[in-house]
Order: structure tokens, then C-alpha cells, then sequence
């Protein structure tokens, strides 16, 4: 085994030991909350999903936050329990499903759905409504 990991286990049992922590999963930083390792991986992918799903309708960030409530209040409720999105599926709503799949938390998808959270996962600057051009 290699040192930085035994490193790491020891300490994440000692701060069970001592109460620091009250299992070992959250010891190690493996538990839920929004700074685990695990709920950060799982927010890379759902927001990896996203920005495949802002490819397919050419990085439009009002067209993704339409197509997420879309999905998720009507496939999402019918594909939730499969473990891939249904043969037929077209190229959109397989990445959201991905997306909401990599988004469930003790059964809830959360997807992001506003404009400006869309933005953020695309990577793109939000908008200024007092620099917009008037025509």
C-alpha cells in the first residue's frame, strides 16, 4: 500500500477515534455534502453532460435552461429508474439524462434550470443587461 494512502486512512480513522468526525466515510471526505470528493465528482459529471448538451444546441444558454425543465419534468420522470436512456433516444436527451442521473441526491435530480447557472456550466460570461446594445 502505498504511504500517502495508509497516511490518509490513519488519519480518517483517528478522527473517528476522536470523534471528529462521526463515521469514517465522512472522515476520509468521501461523505454527502456539497464538499465531498464524491459530490464534486458527481457535479463534474452532470455538468460535463450539460456542456455536451449546450454543444448540441450551439452553446444557447436560455435554449439549455428550457430543454433541462423540459426534460426533467416529463422523460426524466419516465427514464429515472433506467440505468440508460432509452435505445432511440435522440443525442439531447441522452445528455441530459446523464446530467440528471449524475444529479440525484437522496432521490431528487438537481439540475441546474436558471439561465445564469447554465452560463456558469457553459463557461460563458453572464450577460450585463446595462452593456447590451439597443437597436
Amino acid at each position: 500500500m502505498p504511504a500517502d494512502l495508509a497516511d490518509w486512512l490513519k488519519r480518517g480513522a483517528w478522527s473517528c477515534v476522536y470523534g471528529e468526525a462521526p463515521n469514517f466515510e465522512q472522515a476520509l471526505g468521501l461523505a454527502g455534502g456539497a464538499q465531498s470528493a464524491r459530490c464534486r465528482a458527481r457535479k463534474e459529471i452532470r455538468d460535463l453532460h450539460i456542456r455536451q448538451a449546450g454543444a448540441q444546441l450551439g452553446g444557447d444558454a436560455q435554449a439549455v435552461a428550457a430543454a433541462v425543465r423540459r426534460f426533467k419534468c416529463g422523460k426524466w420522470q419516465n427514464w429515472r429508474r433506467l440505468a440508460a436512456p432509452p435505445r432511440g433516444a435522440d443525442q439531447l436527451s441522452a445528455c441530459l439524462f446523464y446530467a440528471a442521473q449524475a444529479a440525484v441526491t437522496d432521490g431528487i435530480v438537481r439540475l441546474p434550470e436558471s439561465e445564469k447557472q447554465i452560463r456558469r456550466i457553459l463557461g460563458q460570461k453572464n450577460q450585463d443587461p446595462l452593456s447590451l446594445e439597443l437597436p
